[in-house]
């Protein structure tokens, strides 16, 4: 026979095991949206990095300028100048990096813009690479509406 405190114990247990398990669920719950919230700020940040990286060895930056702003070392060679990416207007076909990186891919070649098309970079290169344009808009509008100190 078992002594009263070992049925005691079993008792307890077995009524603690569903508390237990559900704060296991909400822990590995809270934990795995954690690791999703880094991953994609991570995923973004490393995709930005690498159309940062692209931007300057497709020689972007000659029309549009290191910081997009359309103001390249051949823009005033231009006419039209280059588009301003700060300027959400300049995305004539859509603001987002998949809109960007569907121009990439076909140019820009409406009388009288100019850009030609990037249809040798891959679809995840394009991608990435709008990924880092829009970023600079994003840089841009972060900068307008952080408070100035005095």
């Amino acid at each position: 026979m078992r002594s009263i405190s070992s049925r005691t114990r079993d008792l307890t247990n077995r009524r603690s095991r569903p508390l237990r398990t559900a704060a296991l669920v909400l822990a590995v719950g809270a934990l795995a949206g954690l690791v999703l919230l880094l991953s994609s700020r991570s995923e973004r940040s490393v995709a930005t990095e690498w159309g940062a990286r692209l931007y300057r060895e497709q020689s972007c930056a000659n029309c549009h300028g290191a910081d997009g702003r359309g103001d390249g070392s051949r823009a005033n060679t231009l006419d039209p100048p280059p588009r301003d990416f700060r300027d959400p207007l300049a995305f004539v076909q859509g603001t987002t990096a998949r809109d960007v990186a569907a121009t990439l891919e076909t140019g820009v070649t409406v009388r009288p813009s100019q850009m030609p098309s990037f249809a040798h970079l891959s679809e995840s290169e394009r991608l990435v690479l709008g990924e880092f344009i829009v970023s600079l808009r994003q840089k841009h509008l972060e900068q307008q509406t952080r408070p100035r100190s005095h």
